[in-house]
């Protein structure tokens, strides 16, 4: 059977793996590399990703399968993570007893009163992000270390679906932060250590394409599908443009990662309008990578600081030499800053030196870097980052995917092609179950009940 693959990130990548051992597989990239988000370039001296990314997984069978990727490249890492709030530094998961003690007396009393008070007070919306927060843990904590990141990362909290803190929170209430003091936090929800690969998580996608090509398999970058020809509720063939050269390439069946609103415009003839009006309605978050290279051996003593303080423009700053010191030069590192927009937005257009001037204001007011440290900066942008899950994302997607369920022999899987905000061991995992799915030929009822066991993939810091 010759299945076409479209998206080369770890999701398409990983699929077309598992497919190529019985079947002739095709995948199609747009861009002129691999591994979209989970890839890694070179830069002088330096290996860089698309933003930190570590190897963790309580997924049965996963972390294996990165093993016999990535062999004896693959290193183990302390992971020391933190948050600054009001300029002090704590550690995350979050330590109740830090809140307490480090932050000062006006902060720590609302964060101890907030949650007291919340015992008497019940919240009555507990469908939002905030209503969700503010009852496990109280309106002092959800105010000091939730509400901005979560206004800074996704938007309004009150519009917010509290599907996004059960996913995100690596606690899950006031009672878990107690727990921490006594006992450290576990690791249902923090790891002590995670893997990473000596060159760059990019070593996961490219041993991948050489799995997918020992199999006989194809990878096409720099490749347009133009159209996605559909007759009688199948995919017949697909409109390509690859090198200015156009063709069409008849396909048995069509697996897509790619965002769900570009999937639908491929789609001939067009889906209904109801379709396209469910997936006007899904919304993502763009995303600036500010890269500082710093003229000093380190900067940071942890991997990443997430900032809450709506003050701070950025998200998180993290340290690639603290994930690989085989990634930057001895006397060098490299940070990643990140800032959360909307697409061509004012933030979006801004120019390189716009972006540096906000985001080393922000560290310098904070004492982690100061201007005449850094050599260089440059940034790279990206689309379709976060799926944002307000209140009305779950009633949307099930419009558009109980029509692509229509087109018998199309699969959407992957973050982007389920707009499912997940990890990358996810994704592997997510690769697996459709290729197995494939291979057996299962009924569409299979794929639904899938498609709710990706739902219930958590994050663990």
């Amino acid at each position: 059977m010759k299945i076409t693959i479209l998206g080369a990130g770890i999701s398409g990548l990983a699929t077309g793996w598992k497919l190529s051992d019985e079947h002739e597989v095709l995948v199609i990239e747009k861009t002129p590399k691999i591994g979209g988000m989970a890839s890694s370039f070179r830069y002088k001296d330096f290996i860089l990703d698309y933003g930190p990314h570590k190897i963790y997984t309580q997924l049965p069978g996963i972390l294996d399968e990165y093993k016999y990727l990535v062999k004896d490249d693959l290193m183990i890492i302390s992971k020391k993570n933190q948050l600054m709030v009001e300029g002090k530094l704590l550690d995350f998961p979050i330590k109740f007893k830090q809140l307490i003690t480090k932050l000062n007396p006006i902060t720590s009393a609302r964060c101890v009163l907030g949650k007291a008070t919340g015992l008497i007070k019940k919240e009555t919306d507990l469908s939002s992000y905030e209503g969700y927060l503010k009852s496990n843990f109280g309106k002092g904590i959800y105010e000091t270390l939730f509400k901005n990141y979560a206004s800074k990362v996704w938007g309004d909290p009150k519009e917010l679906s509290e599907e996004i803190a059960r996913r995100r929170i690596p606690v899950t209430g006031f009672a878990d932060l107690i727990k921490n003091i006594l006992f450290g936090a576990g690791k249902e929800q923090s790891a002590e250590n995670f893997y990473y690969p000596k060159e760059g998580i990019g070593t996961v996608c490219d041993r991948i394409k050489e799995r997918i090509i020992k199999n006989n398999g194809k990878i096409k970058v720099n490749t347009l599908v133009k159209s996605i020809n559909v007759k009688n509720n199948r995919v017949e063939s697909l409109h390509i443009e690859e090198e200015r050269k156009k063709g069409i390439k008849r396909t048995d069946f069509l697996v897509s990662t790619i965002p769900i609103p570009v999937l639908l415009e491929l789609i001939n003839p067009k889906p209904p309008e109801y379709v396209f009006e469910a997936a006007k309605k899904l919304k993502y978050r763009s995303l600036i990578l500010l890269y500082l290279i710093v003229k000093k051996p380190k900067v940071l003593d942890c991997n990443w600081i997430f900032f809450p303080d709506k003050e701070i423009s950025i998200n998180r700053l993290s340290e690639q030499k603290s994930f690989s010191p085989y990634t930057c030069p001895e006397n060098k590192t490299a940070l990643y800053a990140e800032m959360t927009c909307n697409y061509e937005d004012l933030k979006w257009k801004s120019s390189d030196k716009e972006i540096f001037d906000i985001v080393i204001k922000d560290l310098e007011k904070v004492n982690i870097l100061k201007k005449e440290d850094v050599e260089e900066y440059f940034t790279r942008k990206a689309r379709y980052v976060y799926p944002v899950y307000d209140k009305d994302f779950r009633k949307n997607l099930n419009i558009i995917l109980d029509y692509l369920d229509t087109i018998t022999n199309l699969q959407t899987t992957g973050r982007q092609g389920l707009f499912n905000y997940n990890n990358t061991d996810h994704c592997l995992d997510m690769a697996n179950k459709t290729a197995e799915y494939i291979k057996r030929d299962l009924p569409r009822e299979e794929w639904k009940k899938l498609r709710a066991y990706f739902d219930s993939y958590k994050i663990v810091d």
